[in-house]
């Protein structure tokens, strides 16, 4: 099972993406992950990354880091924008 919901701030200068994905707490009617991993993204304004957290989900609570990343202004600019999409530098 996976989940996913999103919430801005007030001045529209920062999205939250959070999404779980594991074991549901009912198999035929699901609403929660129990067991998984929930990945939290937070994006500036331009919708850009700046940061990655991901961390377990034990019997329903978000509980161990596995990994968080953050990324600066100068990470960012590793990609080009063009009209039909990012890539990246080569």
């Amino acid at each position: 099972m996976s989940t996913s919901f999103y919430q801005t701030n007030a001045s529209g200068l920062l999205t939250n993406i959070v999404t779980q994905t594991g074991q549901p707490d009912n198999p035929v009617t699901p609403t929660n992950v129990v067991n998984g991993i929930q990945t939290d993204e937070s994006l500036n304004s331009w919708g850009q990354t700046i940061s990655v957290m991901s961390r377990y989900i034990t019997s329903g609570i978000v509980s161990t880091i596995l990994s968080h990343q953050t990324f600066t202004p100068r990470q960012q600019n590793l990609w080009l924008e063009s009209g039909s999409g990012s890539f990246p530098k080569l």
